[in-house]
């Protein structure tokens, strides 16, 4: 995990140094020191899943790494089909933020055993796989949240809009993108917690308990949805969703 430390934190100045100089071949260092986190943040998950023979989510530990994986994944997805965007550069950025709190968590809490009730590969892999994912791309447009407002607040650039985007016309490339990662975070994240009252309802015979954890992904749900809303309907302008996405995660 050091090692993919090291890898996403020097994509990440390399990124930073491409805005300076040297634009082209920055950027394509940064991508391949992106590529070699990936593939040394891949190896630690799937050694993590050969030796516990189950989902890499079963705690803090695991999630973040996972969440971390997620992000840089959807940015790499997404900044095929966009190569001028900010996907990537967020996604590894949510990858060494998630991989450096992980490495936070003390050494007795990186693994247990997981109580009976929890003991359903199938569960784990549906609906937690899906609900920390969620996490990873929502932390994504968090990211673009700050960049946006770096730039606009701290470096006081005026941004240009674009005239090109059918769901949000004049709107800044930026706020699209992390508004493309929040409704994608958000069905997922919607997607988990229904998923999680069918294994409660299969586990305990019960869809719903109104226990603080389903009571506080169901704020959540509502609390991304009005963000989403209050946008499209102009609510809320530029500014305030970038805001929103960092209050939301």
């Amino acid at each position: 995990w050091r090692m993919t430390a090291v890898a996403y934190g020097l994509s990440i100045l390399a990124f930073g140094a491409s805005r300076l100089l040297f634009r082209k071949p920055l950027v394509i260092a940064a991508i391949l020191l992106g590529v070699w986190g990936v593939a040394e943040h891949t190896l630690g998950i799937g050694l993590r899943v050969g030796i516990l023979q189950r989902a890499p989510v079963s705690n803090t530990y695991e999630s973040l790494l996972w969440m971390g994986l997620v992000g840089i994944g959807i940015g790499m997805i997404a900044q095929i089909f966009n190569r001028k965007a900010y996907y990537l550069f967020a996604g590894v950025c949510t990858a060494l933020l998630s991989v450096l709190f992980a490495m936070l968590v003390p050494l007795e809490q990186q693994t247990n055993a997981l109580p009976a009730v929890l003991r359903s590969n199938y569960w784990l892999i549906v609906h937690v796989l899906t609900i920390v994912a969620s996490y990873g791309i929502l932390l994504v447009a968090s990211v673009l949240g700050h960049v946006y407002l770096f730039r606009t607040t701290i470096l006081g650039q005026r941004l240009e809009k674009s005239p090109d985007d059918d769901l949000l016309p004049k709107t800044h490339p930026l706020t699209i993108q992390t508004y493309r990662c929040l409704q994608i975070g958000l069905f997922l994240l919607t997607a988990g917690t229904i998923l999680g009252g069918v294994w409660a309802a299969d586990s305990w015979g019960r869809f719903w308990g109104w226990d603080p954890k389903e009571t506080w992904a169901l704020i959540s749900i509502v609390i991304y949805f009005a963000v989403l809303h209050a946008r499209y309907i102009g609510w809320i302008q530029e500014f305030g969703l970038a805001a929103s996405s960092i209050l939301g995660f």
